[in-house]
């Protein structure tokens, strides 16, 4: 009878551990998405959409060419720094120039880059989508981040 009884803790024993190894990949994982007015002004809002580490921040976004349809976009809030490179695939919607520039939208994966404060050791990645209007740009990303 003992036996059958420790046969079955040490059963329930690996499920649970099972289940634990499975789960902790997840641990710490939030999904995001930042919303940037990129011109005029260069602000933007970080959202976490689930519970988790990562609060609500706000502050400056600045936008750096990396290469070939690639981009940098560093996030300044009060919580600290994130920077995502992101690689874009730009259409345009219009024949027409406004304002100097052709209007268009753009499309593609990003990924963490480094960050400091709330975001420090973060990682992560997701899609974004951008439009350029002339003399207004929008941009979205969303993703999850994941924090050790």
């Amino acid at each position: 009878m003992n036996v059958r009884y420790t046969v079955l803790v040490a059963v329930a024993a690996a499920v649970a551990l099972a289940s634990v190894a499975t789960a902790a990949p997840d641990a710490g994982r939030q999904q995001i998405t930042i919303m940037s007015r990129l011109y005029p002004g260069g602000t933007f809002v970080f959202t976490p959409l689930v519970p988790g580490a990562l609060k609500r921040d706000s502050g400056k976004v600045g936008v750096e060419d990396s290469g070939y349809d690639t981009s940098d976009f560093t996030f300044r809030g009060k919580r600290g720094t994130l920077t995502l490179r992101e690689q874009t695939e730009w259409v345009d919607i219009w024949n027409e120039e406004v304002n100097g520039v052709t209007p268009g939208v753009s499309i593609g994966p990003w990924k963490v880059v480094r960050g400091t404060g709330q975001y420090a050791k973060v990682t992560g990645s997701g899609r974004s989508v951008q439009v350029g209007l002339g003399n207004i740009w929008y941009a979205r990303h969303e993703g999850y981040l994941k924090v050790p």
